[in-house]
């Protein structure tokens, strides 16, 4: 990876349209918002800005404008994480991780690596209702947001290519999973690896973990990087 003193962790964050319904108080809210994040931008010049309205539901299409600007900016990036930003990452350790259990992330052998869930049920009501283009019960392997993934460079470049095709399934990583399952050549190529290094206990200082969330506040963050360890020896979690 980049030297510390080097390194950049883009974010994504949608430019703010503002829809014709939005209430006065959330619009306010917004672009009070907006705001902060311009001087944010400003100081550090580490975020990405993708043209969507900034909500829950433009996730998927944040994932897919993050995942092309990685083609179209990091071409020798091999791996690529997506992490919420209430998460804490061990990138050192992370590399090792990859490098000692992952060193093939060629296009013939694709990979999602995280906390793979199987056979979940589909939602049909609530804040993770599925689509109704969607026909079946259950979702293929998924890698939970919650926890973070890892995706090979081959993976990225099959988002890129297909984006305008690829249906904005609810979430972001369901829809990832989806578009996985329904194109037969990456189903059959495409290996889920799960890792019980990738989790959502909020735990930064188990130096076992590699990608800790979720619901971090600030004030724990902090701490969280001020005690960070990096470990030489990734155990078989």
């Amino acid at each position: 990876p980049y030297p510390k003193n080097q390194r950049i962790f883009d974010s994504p964050i949608c430019k703010q349209d503002y829809p014709a319904n939005a209430d006065e108080e959330h619009t306010a809210f917004i672009k009070e918002e907006e705001i902060s994040l311009q001087n944010e931008q400003l100081l550090h010049g580490d975020m990405l800005y993708t043209p969507k309205f900034e909500s829950y539901h433009g996730l998927v299409h944040k994932l897919k404008e993050g995942y092309e600007w990685v083609i179209n900016n990091q071409p020798d990036a091999e791996w690529i994480a997506k992490v919420d930003d209430d998460t804490v990452v061990r990138v050192d350790s992370l590399t090792r991780y990859l490098k000692q259990r992952h060193n093939d992330s060629s296009s013939s052998n694709p990979k999602v690596i995280g906390r793979i869930i199987s056979n979940s049920p589909v939602q049909t009501d609530g804040k993770w209702r599925e689509h109704s283009n969607y026909k079946h019960t259950t979702y293929p392997p998924w890698a939970m947001g919650s926890c973070g993934h890892i995706v090979s460079r081959s993976v990225v470049q099959f988002v890129t290519t297909n984006k305008d095709s690829l249906y904005d399934y609810q979430g972001e990583d369901t829809s990832l999973a989806i578009w996985i399952d329904e194109d037969p050549i990456m189903k059959d190529k495409v290996t889920w690896y799960h890792s019980r290094a990738f989790v959502n206990e909020g735990n930064c200082f188990n130096p076992n973990f590699l990608i800790i969330g979720h619901q971090i506040k600030p004030s724990k963050m902090k701490q969280c990087y001020e005690s960070l360890d990096e470990i030489e020896n990734i155990p078989l979690i």
